[in-house]
């Protein structure tokens, strides 16, 4: 506190003895406090006592409930344990039942194939031996026809009139398809039945019929392209051909036309030959 602000700075007796009083009321405020404390200290003790023991409580009650919630813990688990297991158990038997069916289902289809398959062999072997027998039977009804001896225009010498027949006949079949031709184009018979051929036709002109239905390639009119390897037309690789000069020569692709934006009026103003724009356009127009 500074000079200034005492009550009387200019009386000194007057500032002392307001000193005095306010030491003095003081020194009561401060033994009323210690008597109050030294009053209130067994209090204080028991308040203190029994804080510490409701801690304690409250610790026990913690412990207890953490104990409750740690046994309610591990009885959950070890149900859903039991459960889960019991679970995988009635699943492995159910996965057990359905191999021991899927067993038992392959087991019956291999034996039906089997039987099917020894039926087919045995219906197989009678319709051969039925076919043998009447061929052998016809070959029986025409024994002259086989010992009749003739002299063959297309072989030049004598060989048997069936035989000269054949020839005679073949000669009027050039475009016939032979057995090893049509063995290997492995056609089912459904296959060869949609293509709707009568016998005669398919004797005839069975190799020209199928090779314009694009079965068979005639190698006259096909041949390894030399820049893809493949078993292409004629017709393609002389276009393979044609673009390679093409490219080399001055030829302009269809995107590089497309950006001159020509119209057909400029175009036909140019005068350009059919020939000069597929060769030398490129050096014409750009």
């Amino acid at each position: 506190m500074s000079f200034f602000e005492f009550p009387h700075t200019r009386t000194y007796d007057s500032d002392l003895g307001w000193l005095i009083k306010e030491v003095t009321r003081i020194a009561d405020q401060y033994d009323t406090f210690i008597e109050y404390m030294n009053t209130h200290k067994v209090e204080y003790e028991e308040l203190k006592t029994r804080v510490t023991a409701l801690e304690n409580e409250i610790n026990s009650f913690e412990a207890e409930i953490n104990q409750r919630f740690y046994t309610l813990d591990q009885e959950l688990r070890t149900d859903i344990d039991n459960k889960i297991a019991q679970v995988v158990l009635q699943v492995n038997e159910k996965l057990q039942e359905v191999d021991i069916a899927l067993r038992d289902l392959e087991n019956k289809f291999n034996q039906f194939k089997t039987e099917t398959r020894n039926i087919v062999i045995q219906y197989y072997n009678l319709g051969k031996a039925y076919t043998d027998f009447k061929i052998e039977e016809l070959i029986n009804s025409l024994p002259d026809l086989t010992t009749v001896y003739v002299y063959n225009p297309i072989k030049g010498h004598v060989t048997t009139l069936q035989e000269a027949i054949n020839d005679l006949y073949d000669l009027g079949r050039p475009d016939g398809l032979t057995a090893r031709e049509y063995d290997d184009l492995e056609l089912t018979a459904a296959e060869y039945d949609a293509l709707e051929l009568t016998a005669i036709d398919y004797d005839l002109y069975g190799r020209k019929l199928l090779e314009d239905l694009g079965l068979i390639k005639n190698k006259w009119h096909y041949m390894y392209s030399p820049f893809t390897g493949e078993y292409v037309t004629l017709q393609t690789v002389i276009s393979e051909l044609a673009d390679l000069h093409m490219s080399e020569s001055g030829a302009i692709t269809a995107s590089e036309y497309d950006a001159l934006e020509l119209t057909a009026k400029d175009y036909d103003d140019l005068l350009i030959s059919a020939y000069d724009y597929d060769w030398i356009a490129k050096s014409i127009l750009i």
